[in-house]
C-alpha cells in the first residue's frame, strides 16, 4: 500500500498505486516499471518520491542497446562516467570526480541482485569479473549521490544495483553467439522454467577477445584481453504467505588483462565465485551469501609471476520493509559481514568484521508533502563507528510535477590493502622502499546537498533536473615516512564541487523513444581546480524496439588533464572526444534473430584514460540469437 503522496496518475489514466507488487526486488512487475525502484530504500517505492536522484535502465532500454559490456549501456544515462581502459576493461564512476588514485572509483557500490561485487581489498569494481552477461539483466537502478544511510560503506557517491531476469522471464532455451575481429568470440546460453511451486534458471557461457594492443609505452607478450567462462544459476520455491526461498550461485573463471588501482597492468589468472541463500517475504527478507576470489598475477610483458591473493566474504542481512504507524512508515535492517584475505602483498592472512543497522522513516506531512529521514550506524573493526544520516523532502506541486531536496552523508571505508599492505620493493641494488598499511585510518566522508525536479508534460515526455554540491574530506592517500617507507594516512585535503544533470526521455511511440542528457560538474581540491574532471558530458540515443530493434547513440566527453607523468610518446591530457554507436537487430522468425553492433563507427581513435589506457578504434560485432 502506497502513501497518498506516491499516488500519481500516469498518462494512460491509471494510478501508479495500481501496480501489483509483492515487494520482491526481481518480480516481473517491478522490472517492467520505470516509475518504481527498490534500491533507494531497500523496498518498492515511486521514483518521484525517492530521496535521491535515480536513473532506471529498464528492459525497454536494454533490448535495443544489446551491448557487449554493461558499462556501454550505462554510458547513455545521466551522471554516469564510463571510461574504457582497454577493449575488455572499463571503469564506471558517478558525477565526475577523478584523480590519480580514483580513476578506478572506490566510492561507487555495485550490487548484483543486492549482493556486493565491490572488491574490499582494492576498493574497485572489476566489471569484467561479473558472472552474468548483459542479456541476463532485467533492470539496472542507479542512485546518484550518497546512499550510505541505507547501504553503508562505500556508497559514498552512488549505488548501482543490477537486477537479473528471474526464471519466469527466460525461455526454455536461449543462445547468443557473437563474433568480432581480433579473436572476439562469445557464446552465451540460458534456460529457465517456472512451473508449480518451483522455479529455476541457468545462464552462462564463454568469452574471449584480444585487446587492440595500442598502448603508449607497453609491449605485451600476449594480446589476449579476456578468456573466461561464466556461469550463474538460481533455484527457487514458493512458500506460504507469498514468500519465496532461493538458492543461487555463480562463477567467472579464466584469464584477464587488468589495470590495478595504482595503474599497474597485470595478467590475472582468476576465479570469482559466489553462493547465496535468500528468504523473501512481502514484508521482510533475509539474505546470506559468500563471495570468493582467487587471483594469480603475472607481468604481461615478461610473463613472470608477480603475486597471489585469495579472499572470502561472508555476509548476512535482514530487512523489515514497512511498519506503519499513523502517517509514518518505517523500514529497518541490519548487516553483519566478515572478510578475510590471504596475500603476498600483506605478508600473510588478515580478517575484518563489519556490521551495520539502518532505519528509514517516511512521514506524510500532507497529501503532497513527504518527509524522509534515515540513518545508519556502522562498525568497522579497524576504523570504529560511522554514522550516516539522510534527510529529504518531496513536494508534489502538481499531479505530474515533483520537487525534491535532500542532505546525505556518505563514506568509504579503508580497503584491506589500505589497512594491511606490507611490501618491500627494490628500487636499485642498494635501495628498498617499504609500503605499509595503516590500521588507524578513518573512513573518507562526503556530505551531499541535493535538489531536483521531475515532471511530465505532454504524454510520453519526462524531464528532470538534478543539482548537487558535495564536500569530501579525510582522503586516504600515500605519504612518505623517512627514510624509506610509504604508508597511508587520512590527509587534510578537502575536495568540494558541484554540478548537475539535465535529462529527458520522450516516448514518441510505443516502440520508439528518445533519450538525452547533459551533465556539468566542477571540483576544487584545496582551492585548486581539479582538471582531471571533464566538466561537460552529453549523451543522446534514439531507441527502437519491435521485430526490428535498434539504437543510435552519441557520447561526448569534455577535455580533462589527468595527474599522470608525461612521456615522449604520450600525454596526460585526455582531449575532448565523441563516439557514435549503432545497434541493429532483426527477428527473422519466432526463434531466430541477428544483430550488428558498431561501436565508434566513425573510427575516431582516442584514449579515454591517457597514459594508462589503449587507443580506442571502431569495433564491429555480429551476433546470432536463437530461442525456443
Amino acid at each position: 500500500m502506497l502513501s497518498k503522496a506516491e499516488e500519481v496518475k500516469d498518462e494512460d489514466g491509471t494510478w501508479e498505486s495500481e501496480l501489483k507488487t509483492t515487494g520482491f526486488y526481481n518480480e516481473l512487475a517491478l522490472l517492467a516499471s520505470e516509475n518504481r525502484v527498490f534500491t533507494a530504500s531497500k523496498r518498492v517505492e515511486a521514483i518521484r518520491t525517492a530521496p535521491t536522484a535515480v536513473s532506471v535502465v529498464s528492459s525497454d532500454h536494454l533490448r535495443p542497446l544489446s551491448a557487449r559490456y554493461l558499462p556501454q549501456v550505462l554510458r547513455l544515462f545521466p551522471g554516469i562516467d564510463v571510461l574504457q581502459i582497454t577493449r575488455t576493461e572499463f571503469t564506471v564512476g558517478i558525477r565526475g570526480f577523478a584523480n590519480r588514485g580514483n580513476f578506478r572509483p572506490r566510492d561507487v557500490l555495485v550490487l548484483v541482485d543486492g549482493r556486493t561485487v565491490y572488491d574490499d581489498f582494492s576498493g574497485s569494481v572489476e566489471w569484467e569479473t561479473l558472472d552474468i552477461f548483459p542479456q541476463d539483466v532485467g533492470k539496472i537502478e542507479v542512485l546518484r549521490g550518497a546512499a550510505s544511510a541505507i547501504h553503508g560503506a562505500n556508497a559514498a557517491r552512488s549505488v548501482i544495483n543490477i537486477i537479473t531476469r528471474p526464471p519466469e522471464a527466460l525461455p526454455p532455451f536461449e543462445s547468443n553467439t557473437s563474433f568480432a575481429g581480433r579473436e572476439g568470440f562469445r557464446q552465451r546460453i540460458a534456460a529457465g522454467s517456472s512451473e508449480g511451486l518451483y522455479k529455476w534458471k541457468v545462464t552462462g557461457g564463454y568469452d574471449q577477445a584480444e585487446i587492440w594492443d595500442r598502448f603508449a609505452d607497453i609491449s605485451l607478450s600476449d594480446d589476449q584481453g579476456a578468456r573466461t567462462w561464466r556461469f550463474n544459476t538460481v533455484v527457487a520455491k514458493e512458500l506460504s504467505g507469498g514468500a519465496e526461498l532461493r538458492l543461487g550461485g555463480g562463477t567467472n573463471r579464466g584469464e584477464l588483462l587488468q589495470t590495478t588501482t595504482s595503474g599497474i597492468l597485470l595478467r590475472n589468472d582468476q576465479s570469482t565465485d559466489h553462493l547465496r541463500l535468500e528468504y523473501e517475504h512481502p514484508s521482510y527478507s533475509i539474505r546470506s551469501y559468500w563471495n570468493h576470489r582467487k587471483i594469480d598475477s603475472n607481468d604481461p610483458e615478461t610473463g613472470e609471476f608477480v603475486s597471489t591473493r585469495t579472499q572470502n566474504l561472508y555476509d548476512l542481512e535482514a530487512v523489515h520493509r514497512v511498519i506503519r504507524f499513523g502517517r509514518s512508515s518505517f523500514s529497518w535492517g541490519g548487516t553483519v559481514r566478515f572478510t578475510e584475505v590471504k596475500a603476498d602483498s600483506i605478508g600473510g592472512e588478515e580478517g575484518q568484521v563489519t556490521a551495520g543497522l539502518f532505519l528509514d522513516e517516511q512521514y506524510n506531512v500532507t497529501d503532497r508533502l513527504l518527509l524522509r529521514l534515515a540513518g545508519r550506524l556502522d562498525y568497522h573493526e579497524e576504523a570504529g563507528y560511522q554514522f550516516s544520516p539522510r534527510a529529504g523532502l518531496s513536494y508534489q506541486i502538481h499531479p505530474k510535477h515533483m520537487l525534491k531536496a535532500a542532505v546525505n552523508v556518505g563514506y568509504r571505508n579503508p580497503t584491506l590493502a589500505d589497512n594491511f599492505l606490507d611490501l618491500a620493493i627494490l628500487e636499485g641494488p642498494d635501495a628498498t622502499v617499504f609500503i605499509k598499511g595503516n590500521r588507524d585510518l578513518k573512513p573518507e566522508e562526503s556530505i551531499w546537498y541535493e535538489a531536483g525536479y521531475l515532471g511530465r508534460f505532454v504524454p510520453g515526455l519526462t524531464l528532470g533536473l538534478d543539482l548537487f554540491y558535495v564536500v569530501t574530506d579525510r582522503f586516504i592517500r600515500a605519504a612518505f615516512v623517512p627514510p624509506d617507507t610509504l604508508t597511508f594516512v587520512n590527509s587534510n585535503d578537502k575536495v568540494e564541487g558541484g554540478g548537475g544533470e539535465l535529462w529527458g526521455q520522450y516516448e514518441l511511440t510505443s516502440s520508439l523513444r528518445l533519450i538525452a542528457n547533459y551533465g556539468y560538474r566542477k571540483f576544487r581540491e584545496n582551492g585548486v581546480e581539479n582538471r582531471a574532471t571533464a566538466p561537460n558530458q552529453v549523451n543522446a540515443g534514439l531507441l527502437y524496439s519491435d521485430r526490428l530493434t535498434g539504437a543510435l547513440t552519441v557520447h561526448y566527453r569534455d577535455r580533462a588533464e589527468w595527474p599522470f607523468p608525461s612521456g615522449p610518446d604520450f600525454s596526460p591530457v585526455q582531449e575532448a572526444y565523441y563516439t557514435l554507436n549503432l545497434f541493429l537487430g532483426y527477428q527473422f522468425t519466432k526463434s531466430l534473430g541477428g544483430q550488428i553492433e558498431a561501436y565508434n563507427f566513425t573510427n575516431r581513435k582516442h584514449r579515454e584514460l591517457p597514459a594508462l589506457g589503449e587507443e580506442i578504434p571502431m569495433e564491429l560485432i555480429f551476433t546470432i540469437n536463437y530461442r525456443v
